[in-house]
């Protein structure tokens, strides 16, 4: 049962890091606010070039933190799942990196809320 909950933790940092990757990529380029991709952010903030610009730097720079603070885990847990032998993981750590989540999950949502007060 741990092993299971350690792949599917694992499972979904490596997800949630393609993820970040990916909208770190758009904001590179300048796409976070494109009809297409932007669709939680505001149409003033869309339609002034200012803010556009503004959005796209908030939004890579909390891409890519939220990317470095997902690749330690992703790091210690595969680590954990490939050695040989037995990697049981203690349900408490287990249960802190679900939390972690949730917090890193939350760090990438603040600039779409800061987008509203713009």
């Amino acid at each position: 049962m741990n092993s299971v909950a350690l792949n599917l933790i694992l499972i979904g940092l490596v997800v949630g890091l393609l993820a970040t990757l990916h909208v770190l990529y758009h904001s590179v380029r300048g796409n976070v606010c494109h009809r297409d991709i932007g669709e939680k952010i505001p149409e003033r903030v869309r339609s002034d070039p200012g803010l556009a610009r503004r959005a796209n730097e908030e939004i890579g720079r909390h891409a890519a933190w939220c990317a470095v603070l997902v690749a330690g885990p992703i790091g210690y847990l595969g680590w954990m799942s490939l050695r040989g032998g037995s990697h049981e993981v203690p349900m408490h750590i287990l249960v802190v990196l679900a939390v972690y989540i949730v917090g890193v999950s939350a760090l990438f949502q603040r600039p779409f809320e800061m987008f509203k007060r713009w």
